[in-house]
Formats: structure tokens, C-alpha cells, sequence
């Protein structure tokens, strides 16, 4: 046996990209606006400026002789008192779509006016989609913290570099191209787990795409298979878990555990299983909500054996120091012979990051 090693230079080609706009989709409101009642509804808005694009929608009422005004707090007051008031008269014929554009701090209103109706009530329903900017201070802190992100798994894993990209989508998503293995998170995705408190499961879904782009980026036929990246996202979890950080332990450091636990609440959170039969008839390859809550909800189950499966799909991929370190500290499932064979041959091939190492027997 022998090792023929082949060098490849590192460089870096990697770059982190976040918009100075991030996207918030906030919950639909239904509301009944009953006859003779006027209806103000707050428009919620941070400190800063933000572009609110707004879908109304009455078409489930018998008329639609309802006015929709849009009033800051004083003019409010004053329509309500039944005083003449500065607001912004939007035509409303059962529905409209307008965009509104307001300065941090401001407070606007959106006031639906039924007083023409004696007798018939109004059903309304809204949507909201914000797109609020973020200083450049926060911008850069942000990028900041991606880039050491990204440092760190290029210490840990053997593979072509790849961009990350934190933009607004107009819906709660991520994806990873197939040309060169780049992902995005959308900004809808962030704002929707951290309403929902269940900010890990940010995490869990950007690793759900590192699946698809290692898998690819390695030339796995799988690597477009939804369920192999869900299960590739958990078992690296668990194989990295005890990699020494460069910054040392922190204690907002999560377990994978915690991780996969908030996956599950947040496909519990979005399960529609009427949607997602329909979707599928269409082409839409990913599996049921409901589908990948079991399967998550299985692996914590029994961990160990699922994590076996993937040791050898991935510690060929990983670095020395990686290597060294689950057999210094193994993790649950690992296979620290596997471990230490790898390790022999890269350090006999002098690989330590992005080197194509092969083994060749007689």
C-alpha cells in the first residue's frame, strides 16, 4: 500500500452577503367590522424606517361599501372624535394592495370605517409583509458573525468553499444552489422562528442546507434528497457537537438536541397537510411536515445508531483536527477506529484542509 497525495492549494473564495433589508411576514388578521363601527387597527413598526406592503381582503362580505383610511395617532383621534383628520384615503372595492412607507418611530393606524352600513357587517382579512432596514452598524456585526461561522466549518470539513447569503425573499425560506453549493436564509425564516420563540430552529434549517451543499459540493447523488439533508443536518450536529470552538465554550451554546427539539415545533408550526398534498402533486420534493416531525422525532429517539449510519458518509470529509478530536472525545455513536485510520492516512498525506488524499493498494 501506498498514499499518493496531490496538494491543492487553500484559498479563499467564500464570501458572506447580508441585505440592508431584512423581511418580517407577520401573522394574516381576520377581523369583523360590525355596521355603524369604525375599526383602527395599529400597524406595527420598529424604531426603524420600514416599506409595509399591505393586502386587504373583503370578499366575504354581502357589501363593500367599507372605507379604509391609513392615520397616524393624531389624525386617528381626531377621525374618531368625528373631527376632520389628515389621513390617507385608500379606494378599497372588496380588495386592494398598497405599500406604505414610514419613518422609524412613527406610529400609523389602519382605520376601517363601516358607518355607512345599518345593518350589515363587514369580514375582513389582512396581510402584511415588512421590509424594514437595519443600520449599518447591525449589518456589519451580523456579517461578522457568519464569517467566523464559516471559518469555523472550513476548520472542521474538507470542501470547496461556498457564499452565504442573508436576504429578503418575500416568503419564510432557504435554499442551496446547485451550481457551486452557495446558500441563502431569508430574512422571513429568522423573523418567523424568533416570533414563534424558536430560534434554533434557524439553526437546524441552515443546517438542513449545509446538507444539501456538502452532499453536493462531495458529488452525492442524494444530495438533492430532502430527507437525506434533514438527516445529514442532525448526525453532523452530533458528530461536531464536542469540536473544540477557537473562542472556547460560551454559554449560549445549544445541544443538538435542543436544535432538532425546535426543528420539530417548527414544522409542527407550518404543517398543512391539504398544502402540502397539493404541493407534492405539483413537483414539490419535499416530504410532509408531519413526515419529517417523525423522523426528527425518532432519531432523538435512538440516536446512536443513526448517527453509526453516518460516520462513514462523513469523517472522510472532515479535517485532522476534527478527526483528532472525536477520539480524544468521541461523540454519541462514534467510530473512533474509523477515526484513527482516517487520521493515519491524512497525516501521512500531510492533508490537513482541502488536500486530495488517496489510498491506493496493490
Amino acid at each position: 500500500m501506498f498514499v499518493l497525495c496531490i496538494a491543492v492549494p487553500i484559498t479563499t473564495y467564500s464570501e458572506v452577503y447580508v441585505s440592508d433589508k431584512f423581511g418580517s411576514i407577520p401573522p394574516p388578521i381576520s377581523i369583523n367590522v360590525k355596521a355603524g363601527q369604525i375599526l383602527p387597527l395599529p400597524l406595527r413598526v420598529a424604531e426603524l424606517n420600514a416599506e409595509i406592503r399591505i393586502s386587504v381582503n373583503s370578499t366575504q362580505s354581502s357589501f363593500d361599501d367599507v372605507k379604509l383610511l391609513v392615520c397616524n395617532t393624531a389624525a386617528k383621534d381626531k377621525y374618531l372624535s368625528g373631527l376632520t383628520a389628515s389621513c390617507q384615503n385608500r379606494s378599497f372595492s372588496s380588495q386592494t394592495n398598497f405599500i406604505l412607507n414610514v419613518k422609524g418611530g412613527e406610529e400609523y393606524w389602519l382605520v376601517f370605517d363601516n358607518k355607512g352600513s345599518l345593518f350589515t357587517s363587514k369580514q375582513i382579512t389582512m396581510q402584511t409583509y415588512v421590509l424594514v432596514d437595519i443600520a449599518e452598524e447591525k449589518r456589519k456585526e451580523i456579517s461578522k458573525g457568519l464569517e467566523k461561522g464559516l471559518d469555523n466549518i472550513f476548520r472542521y470539513i474538507e470542501s470547496d468553499e461556498f457564499d452565504l447569503n442573508i436576504v429578503p425573499c418575500g416568503i419564510s425560506n432557504a435554499f442551496s444552489t446547485r451550481d457551486g453549493g452557495h446558500v441563502t436564509m431569508c430574512s422571513e425564516l429568522l423573523s418567523d422562528v424568533t416570533q414563534k420563540n424558536i430560534p434554533h430552529a434557524f439553526t437546524g434549517i441552515f443546517m438542513h442546507e449545509l446538507g444539501h451543499t456538502f452532499l453536493n459540493l462531495w458529488g452525492s447523488p442524494n444530495f438533492a434528497n430532502e430527507k437525506t439533508a434533514d438527516e445529514f443536518a442532525v448526525a453532523l450536529m452530533f458528530i461536531s457537537e464536542n469540536f473544540p470552538s477557537p473562542e472556547g465554550k460560551t454559554d449560549d451554546e445549544v445541544s443538538p438536541e435542543e436544535v432538532v427539539r425546535d426543528l420539530i415545533k417548527y414544522f409542527e408550526s407550518i404543517s398543512n397537510l391539504s398544502r402540502e398534498t397539493q404541493a407534492a402533486m405539483l413537483g414539490d420534493q419535499h416530504a410532509l411536515s408531519i413526515q419529517r416531525v417523525n423522523n426528527f422525532k425518532s432519531i432523538l429517539v435512538t440516536p446512536k445508531p443513526f448517527i453509526k449510519r453516518w460516520n462513514s458518509e462523513i469523517y472522510p470529509h472532515l479535517t485532522v483536527v476534527a478527526l483528532q478530536s472525536i477520539v480524544e472525545t468521541p461523540h454519541v455513536g462514534a467510530d473512533i477506529e474509523l477515526a484513527k485510520d482516517l487520521l493515519a492516512r491524512k497525516k501521512a498525506c500531510g492533508s490537513v484542509v482541502l488536500s486530495k488524499c488517496r489510498i491506493l493498494s496493490e
